[in-house]
């Protein structure tokens, strides 16, 4: 039997932020400074026609204004300050049948930024994860602004499917935080200044299940502190 898969609104934003951003790769302690400025508009678009497909199908279009992922080890300073003036759309279109199941995404993201930091140190026989008292995780200080609407949209029309899964996500801003410390020191700003927005249209016939979901988020922080003592 065929696994549903399934996508968290609120995991759009790391998720595509690994996927196409630099990554900062750094050990020991880092002091670390993002700028980023967007001043156009960021459009993503795209067109399927799929049938009589044995396998699972996946379709993603996605528009993103600024995205920074950094995976840190010791102590992190982290400054991000990212800012969004031209509009940010995405749109995917899908048409099928006779398909064992899909996952279809349409996402629009002013500025997502995603932070790991692994204040961790392994034992001398590396059998032990140690972290020490000196070790104190992350401290880092946010600030996200977009001006104009970022805006999702998902048209499909299927028949003769199995589990169908279809997101049309805005997000304005977007910040995660993993971090593995004693301490984790978080300042964040995030501001959006126009509307956001998603739609999705479907049409479907025989499917095994169906799942649809429009979201339009302004500001989401997700922080996740494993070691907190």
């Amino acid at each position: 039997m065929m696994k549903r898969k399934s996508v968290s609104i609120f995991c759009i934003g790391a998720l595509l932020s690994s996927m196409v951003s630099g990554v900062a790769f750094a050990a020991d302690d880092n002091d670390i400074i993002n700028g980023q400025l967007n001043l156009s508009q960021i459009s993503a678009g795209m067109d399927m026609i799929v049938y009589d497909a044995d396998g699972y199908v996946s379709g993603t279009s996605a528009a993103i204004g600024n995205s920074f992922s950094g995976e840190l080890g010791g102590f992190s300073h982290v400054v991000n300050n990212q800012r969004t003036v031209g509009a940010i759309d995405a749109k995917l279109d899908f048409t099928g049948g006779n398909i064992e199941g899909m996952t279809l995404i349409s996402a629009a993201v002013g500025n997502t930024a995603s932070i790991v930091s692994d204040a961790r140190i392994p034992s001398p026989d590396n059998k032990v994860v140690e972290c020490p008292e000196k070790f104190y995780g992350i401290d880092v200080h946010n600030r996200q602004v977009v001006e104009v609407d970022p805006t999702a949209t998902l048209y499909f029309n299927v028949s003769g499917v199995g589990y169908t899964d279809g997101i049309a996500a805005a997000i304005g801003n977007s910040l995660s935080i993993e971090g593995y410390g004693h301490t984790n020191l978080v300042d964040t700003t995030q501001i959006v200044r126009d509307r956001v927005s998603s739609y999705v249209g479907a049409t479907v016939s025989g499917a095994a299940g169906v799942s649809a979901t429009s979201a339009a988020v302004g500001n989401t922080v997700s922080i996740d502190n494993l070691i907190n003592n």
